[in-house]
Parts: C-alpha cells; sequence; structure tokens
C-alpha cells in the first residue's frame, strides 16, 4: 500500500510591531501578545530598542521557561543591491524594486531561522540598508515590521499601540469620537499622513502594496479587538470579520458595522486637524499678465527645500502653501528667502489644517457645503481649502486659535448624527 503525504504548506506568520515595555516587562508582553495570535504557526515581533542587546540571552531563557521557542534576530547579516553612485538620489526612481528587495531579503533571513518565535530588535540601521535609506525614507521599527510582512505575505501585521484603535477624531480633544473596527488603507494612509502619532505612514503604505490587513491594538487592553485596515472593507466576507471581532460596541457586535451603512446615507469616517502649521501665499509680479513658468518655478523652488509641504493650491498667478513648520525646521527660512525671487510672498504662521476623511466622498451629496458652512455659522475663518483628486478628504487651513472649536463642531456636524445625509 502505498502512503501519500501530505503536500508542505507555507507557514501562516503573523507579524508583530510592540512598544510600551522594558527590560523587566519585555517577556510577559511577548507571551500575552502571543496568545492573542495563537492561530499563526510562526511569529515575528519587531520592537524598538525596549530591550539591551546584552539581556538578550536572559529574555529569550525566560520565554524558553514558558515553552515559547524563541530567539532574537539581528539585521547585520541582511543584503541588499545599493543604488548606483551616479544616479542623483530619488524615490520614484527606486519605485517598488527597492521595496520589494528588501521585503524579499527581510523573509529570507527571517525563513532560515527554525524558532517559533523570531523577535527583531529595530532601533538600528545595519550597513546594508545606510545605502538605502536614500531611497526608502527613515526606515522606523514599524515600517520594518511592515516590510518584513510583506516578504513573508503574513496574514495579518498587528501594530500595538496605547490606544483601543483609530477613532472618528483624536479622543483627547473630542469626548464623543467613536472607535472604528474597520477602515481602507487610503484612508488610514490620510489619517496617518495628517496625524502621524497614529502609526507611521509609511508602514500602511507597505502594507497596502504587500496586500496585508493591518490591526492597531492597545497593548494595555488585550480584549479590545481594535481596527482592522482593510484592502476593501465593503467586500470583506462575514465570515472573515466575524473572526475577527465577536466583541461588543456600544451594545452591539463590532462585525455589525461592516455590513451596515448603505452606501447612499454613509457618513465620513473621521476629521482630524494638523496643528504648527505655516501658511505662504506667493502671487506672480506680474498679476496682469498671463505667467506659465511662475508655477513652475515655484514648485521647482520648493523641491529643491526638504520642507513638508502639506495642501496646495495653485492659479496662474498665484499659489498657496500650507507647509508644517515642526518638521520643515530652519529649511523653511531659507524657502521663504528664495521664494521672494518668485513672486510677492505673505506667510501666516499659527494655522492648522482641518481634514474631513473618508472614502466614496463623491456620493455624501453637500457634505463639503455642511462643513464649511459648520465653519461660517460660528465665524471660523477659512484661508485656504483643498479636495483631492481621489476624493478622500476635504482639507482646509484655519486660525490655530480656533483648532479645537472647529475640530468639535465638524465632528458633531458631519459624523455625530446617524441621519446627517439620509
Amino acid at each position: 500500500m502505498t502512503i501519500t503525504l501530505p503536500a508542505t504548506e507555507e507557514p501562516v506568520w503573523s507579524v508583530q510591531h510592540l512598544v510600551g515595555f522594558d527590560d523587566q516587562t519585555f517577556s510577559s508582553g511577548v507571551l500575552t501578545a502571543l496568545s492573542c495570535h495563537s492561530a499563526a504557526e510562526r511569529h515575528v515581533l519587531v520592537t524598538p530598542n525596549c530591550v539591551a542587546p546584552e539581556t538578550y540571552n536572559a529574555r529569550i531563557l525566560e520565554l524558553r521557561d514558558h515553552n515559547v521557542d524563541a530567539t532574537f534576530l539581528r539585521l547585520d547579516d541582511l543584503e541588499l543591491p545599493t543604488h548606483d553612485p551616479d544616479t542623483p538620489p530619488s524615490p520614484t526612481r527606486a519605485g517598488h524594486k527597492l521595496r520589494n528587495a528588501l521585503a524579499d531579503s527581510l523573509a529570507a533571513l527571517v525563513s532560515k531561522h527554525q524558532h517559533k518565535v523570531l523577535i527583531l530588535a529595530g532601533g538600528f540601521t545595519p550597513e546594508s540598508l545606510k545605502s538605502t535609506t536614500w531611497a526608502l525614507g527613515h526606515l522606523s521599527s514599524e515600517r520594518l515590521a511592515a516590510f518584513v510582512a510583506t516578504g513573508l505575505r503574513a496574514s495579518e501585521l498587528v501594530l500595538w499601540k496605547e490606544v483601543d484603535g483609530v477613532f472618528t477624531s483624536d479622543p483627547l480633544k473630542v469626548p464623543t469620537a467613536r472607535l472604528l473596527p474597520i477602515l481602507s488603507f487610503p484612508e488610514m494612509a490620510e489619517l496617518a499622513n495628517r496625524s502621524p502619532d497614529i502609526c507611521d505612514a509609511g508602514a500602511i503604505k507597505q502594507a497596502y502594496h504587500g496586500r496585508v490587513p493591518v490591526r492597531i491594538r492597545n497593548i494595555n487592553n488585550f480584549g479590545c479587538q481594535g481596527t482592522l485596515i482593510h484592502s476593501d472593507p465593503e467586500t470583506t466576507p462575514q465570515a472573515k470579520v466575524s473572526s475577527i471581532s465577536t466583541e461588543t460596541f456600544q451594545g452591539r457586535r463590532i462585525s455589525d458595522f461592516a455590513k451596515e451603512a448603505p452606501k447612499q446615507t454613509r457618513l465620513p469616517t473621521a476629521v482630524t486637524i494638523r496643528e504648527h502649521v505655516v501658511l505662504i501665499d506667493i502671487s506672480s509680479h506680474f498679476e496682469t499678465e498671463a505667467q506659465g513658468g511662475f508655477v513652475s518655478e515655484v514648485f521647482s523652488t520648493l523641491n529643491r527645500h526638504p520642507v513638508a509641504v502639506d495642501l496646495i493650491s495653485t492659479s496662474e498667478t498665484h499659489v498657496s502653501v500650507a507647509i508644517h513648520a515642526v518638521t520643515s525646521g530652519t529649511s523653511l527660512h531659507h524657502l521663504i528667502h528664495e521664494l521672494e525671487e518668485c513672486g510677492t510672498v505673505s506667510v501666516r504662521e499659527g494655522m492648522t489644517i482641518l481634514s474631513l476623511i473618508g472614502r466614496q466622498m463623491p456620493s455624501m451629496i453637500g457634505i463639503a457645503g455642511q462643513m464649511f458652512t459648520t465653519l461660517a455659522r460660528r465665524n471660523i475663518n477659512i484661508e485656504m481649502m483643498s479636495q483631492s483628486a481621489s476624493e478622500i478628504n476635504i482639507s482646509c487651513v484655519i486660525n490655530g486659535k480656533d483648532a479645537m472649536k472647529a475640530l468639535n463642531l465638524v465632528h458633531h456636524s458631519c459624523l455625530g448624527k446617524m441621519n446627517v445625509l439620509q
């Protein structure tokens, strides 16, 4: 009799990013995180420098005392192709090729180890990665976890935080903010760009390109299933959503929210603010004539300076730019000086960007008017406005002194009433 052995399948990987631990609490945190994802066959835990290298062996022995087959993994042996030194640095030229190379190299490094739990300590950049950061940007530990997850085709990437998940607004600023059980990747990317404290926007984009679902959970509240970021929440199979959460929220199953709200009655997803913004207005010296090169000259000047441009509005003779002052630093002063060669420049500091975010914005007839009317009724002046071509957000620039009031007003008006668009 011939016995046919079952074909060997790829292991189910779980990748998690751990925060909030130190040397004394790290092992207990690992054990709890593993218990929340027991279905996975193998685990990669990525952590910032919360564990001193000299204590690695002690932490591993603690885990093995609990029958956890774990080891620490370092990136020293990681091999990556380097860029051509004759080619000017450009994230655009790097494209997907370098990102795919990094994800595949990390997956190969991880896969050759037989331990069930691999702990990858972030917080440093090995020599093999230093030549690639020009194209990949700052490689945070969250972004590193996303590259590992996409390379391994992980079942899920979990980002542990100190909040229950993603809310309709910052709950510390808007007391009525609600937990969002599920989000699309474009929505999450917009939220991360506007509010970097939520998570690393680069990690979200990498997971999106690798088609790996992301979950944001609370390291201090393991009973909460958090927020799932999925490629297409509208078509997520109910069986998968049900397996994600059987928790209740406001007296109902969280999974029920994923199958409710017909498209024609959908609400915006969230409202957020970005403070410490500088608004720069540049007007051509020749406003009565067509100046085809004016906008191009302004854009070229912006491109030469390492500033964080959040919003931009243009006409043939006028350009308005909202720039985040904190991330731009001293480069902002040099930029303003050079922009004065393009035209007349006016600068307003202490501004705030207010953004209403949500997929299917075009079906929300009147939502922009409702947002702006809400602000006008409370005498909040709009200095600049912008709606993205993807129709996923509506943003405006207001005076920073009105930020908290505007945030709460728009949340109540556009997200606070279930029948607001019916």
